[in-house]
């Protein structure tokens, strides 16, 4: 009697999964030299960090001719820690892991809770700290702030694009709130 072809498939299936399940089996391997083809002339070295304030002129120029430039060394210091690999990983690990809804938790209970990867928060609460949406709240009365404001977030643009809804998001809000030191009132504004 011969065997039907979905026997044969299986014996073949065992024999290799028995191949591959012995601890010796990669030793049997021999490497093989890789060879190159050709030379890739097209692709661009790694961007090595940049201050992306001091690499834009036209941003700076706009600083000094429209004010702003009382908050220069915030800029600097800004536009040092957007341009480097370490944002720019942030910026990848934010984007490639999108952020998980979960309806229900592990009881079944509703929670709708959305998830985001750490990288997004650290991107965000950069921003924060920073002042990216709040420079010119934070510093009522000073000249420019405004300007100053809109080049942070001209460079937050650059370094993550993704938090930067949120970000813009919160700054629209702090025109509506109004917080008072001395009361320890929040108010808001019409």
């Amino acid at each position: 009697m011969q065997p039907s072809n979905a026997a044969k498939h299986l014996y073949s299936l065992r024999t290799a999964t028995r191949c591959f399940s012995s601890p010796s089996w990669a030793v049997d391997v021999p490497t093989v030299p890789v060879a190159s083809t050709h030379e890739v002339l097209n692709q661009s070295t790694a961007m090595p960090d940049i201050n992306l304030y001091k690499q834009d002129q036209c941003l700076q120029d706009a600083i000094r001719q429209f004010g702003g430039s009382t908050f220069e060394n915030q800029l600097l210091k800004f536009g040092n820690y957007a341009g480097t690999e370490a944002t720019r990983r942030r910026h990848r690990d934010a984007n490639d892991f999108p952020p998980i809804l979960r309806n229900f938790d592990k009881h079944g209970r509703r929670v709708d809770q959305v998830d985001y990867h750490p990288a997004y928060h650290a991107l965000f609460a950069s921003a924060i700290a920073a002042e990216v949406p709040s420079l010119a709240h934070r510093h009522k009365g000073a000249e420019h702030a405004h300007t100053a404001m809109a080049a942070l977030f001209s460079m937050q643009y650059q370094a993550d694009y993704g938090v930067s809804c949120p970000v813009s998001a919160l700054r629209s809000s702090l025109s509506l709130i109004e917080y008072n030191d001395e009361a320890h009132t929040i108010r808001v504004c019409s």
